[in-house]
C-alpha cells in the first residue's frame, strides 16, 4: 500500500509539473488566440510564421553555439579529465577547484566579467560561445572524470609493459572505457547550450541571439503563440540528442 500511495505521489508530480507544463507550452505553439480557460480553435498560423528569415537565424545561431561549444567542452573535458585521473602533479587540488568554480557563480556574474574582460570579441559569436564554454565546461569535465577516474591503474600499466605508446593506450584503453561519461557529457552539454540564457542574455550582439534569448523577447513583447513555438522546437531538439546518444552508448563497440 504504502508503495503505490508514493508511485502515486511520483505519477502526480511528474504530471503536474513536468508532463502538463509541456503539453501547455505545445498548445500555446497551435491555438491563434488564447482568450479562455480552454483553447476554442487551432491552427498552424505561428508555426508558418517561424519560416520568416528572422526566426530562421535564431534557430540556426542556437545550432552554430550548441555545435562549436560542445566539440570544444567535451574536446577540452576528455583532455583534462585523462590528465586529473592519470598523472599527480603539483597543485592539482588547487586547479581542479578553479576548474570547477564557475559553477559557484551566477551566470551574470561571469558574463559580466567576460564582456569587460575580452571588449574586442564584444557582441560576436566568439564571446557568446565563449561565454557557453565557461559555464558548461565544468559539468561536462565532472561527468568524464568520473567515468575515467574508475579505469583500473593496472589496465594502463600493463599496456605500457606491452610495449604501447601513451597516445595509443589513451586511443585504445581510456576512450573505450570511458564512453558512457563521454556520451552523458555530451548530452548535458547540448541540452545545456541549447536552454542557457543567463550568460547568453547579457552577451548577444545584433544578429545572434538564440532560441532561449527570442523566447524570452518573445514572451515580454507578449507573443506567446511564436515563444511556444520555438520552446516546441527546443524540446524536439534536446529529445532527439537524448534518444541518438542513447542509442550509440548501446551499441556494442
Amino acid at each position: 500500500m504504502r508503495e503505490k500511495i508514493i508511485l502515486m505521489l511520483v505519477l502526480l508530480f511528474l504530471g503536474v509539473l513536468i508532463i502538463l507544463p509541456l503539453c501547455v507550452v505545445f498548445l500555446l505553439s497551435i491555438v491563434p488566440r488564447w482568450s479562455s480557460v480552454f483553447p476554442t480553435s487551432f491552427s498552424f498560423e505561428w508555426w508558418l510564421a517561424i519560416l520568416k528569415p528572422k526566426f530562421t537565424k535564431v534557430i540556426l545561431n542556437t545550432l552554430l553555439v550548441t555545435a562549436v561549444s560542445t566539440l570544444i567542452t567535451v574536446g577540452y573535458a576528455i583532455i583534462a579529465s585523462y590528465l586529473f585521473a592519470f598523472y599527480d602533479f603539483r597543485g592539482k587540488e588547487i586547479l581542479s577547484s578553479l576548474i570547477l568554480s564557475p559553477t559557484y557563480v551566477a551566470g551574470v556574474v561571469l558574463a559580466l566579467g567576460l564582456l569587460t574582460m575580452y571588449p574586442l570579441i564584444r557582441n560576436t559569436f566568439w564571446i557568446l560561445m565563449l561565454g557557453h564554454f565557461v559555464v558548461i565546461s565544468p559539468i561536462v569535465f565532472r561527468c568524464v572524470l568520473s567515468s575515467m577516474i574508475k579505469i583500473p591503474n593496472n589496465l594502463i600499466e600493463a599496456s605500457y609493459s606491452l610495449g604501447s605508446s601513451k597516445a595509443n593506450t589513451f586511443w585504445r584503453i581510456v576512450l573505450p572505457l570511458s564512453k558512457q561519461g563521454i556520451l552523458s557529457g555530451t548530452v548535458l552539454s547540448i541540452g545545456t547550450n541549447i536552454s542557457e540564457l543567463s550568460v547568453s542574455l547579457l552577451l548577444y550582439g545584433a544578429g545572434w541571439a538564440t532560441i532561449p534569448i527570442q523566447i524570452y523577447l518573445e514572451r515580454g513583447w507578449g507573443i506567446l503563440g511564436i515563444a511556444g513555438v520555438l520552446s516546441t522546437i527546443l524540446i524536439l531538439i534536446t529529445l532527439t540528442t537524448v534518444f541518438c546518444v542513447d542509442y550509440l552508448g548501446g551499441k556494442k563497440p
